[in-house]
Formats: C-alpha cells, sequence, structure tokens
C-alpha cells in the first residue's frame, strides 16, 4: 500500500461528488468490497451525463486495479481533471 492507494479513494470521492452515487451502489458492504476488487469502473457519464466525454478515461486512470496504472500524485488527477471539466 502507498499513495496510489489514496489516488484511488480521491478518484472514488471526486467519483461521487460528480455523480451523486458511489461507484458500486449495493446493499451489503462485502458486496461493495468484492465490486472494488474485480468489477470494472462504470462511466461517470451514465450517471451525469451533463459531464464531457473527456472525463470518463480521468475516472479510469484514477481507479484502475493496478495501482502502477493509476496516476502518480494527487495534483496531476486533480489537474486533469480540471482542465477537462473547464473545457
Amino acid at each position: 500500500i502507498d499513495t496510489r492507494s489514496d489516488i484511488y479513494s480521491l478518484g472514488a470521492i471526486l467519483f461521487e461528488l460528480l455523480t451523486g452515487s458511489p461507484i458500486y451502489n449495493t446493499s451489503a458492504p462485502i458486496e461493495q468490497i468484492m465490486k472494488h476488487i474485480s468489477d470494472p469502473v462504470p462511466s461517470v457519464r451514465t450517471l451525469n451525463p451533463d459531464l464531457p466525454a473527456s472525463v470518463d478515461p480521468i475516472f479510469q486512470k484514477a481507479l484502475d486495479k493496478d495501482p502502477q496504472a493509476r496516476y502518480q500524485t494527487a495534483s496531476e488527477l486533480v489537474q486533469t481533471l480540471t482542465e477537462a471539466l473547464q473545457s
């Protein structure tokens, strides 16, 4: 566990802030944990179609199951997301 787990957590918080829904909306905590481990990340635009298309790849990267494939810093994630939302 390193800072890339924090990137995942930040991505999950931002996902919920922009969509009004958690990434995986389940009733049982164990189901939610299993979905975080194995299920693909849903499109943010499915839950909030007002977001630009450029936002989806950002969340796919921030929430990638492979920590090495994620953003390496929180500032990189925030800067990329800010630019996408401003365009």
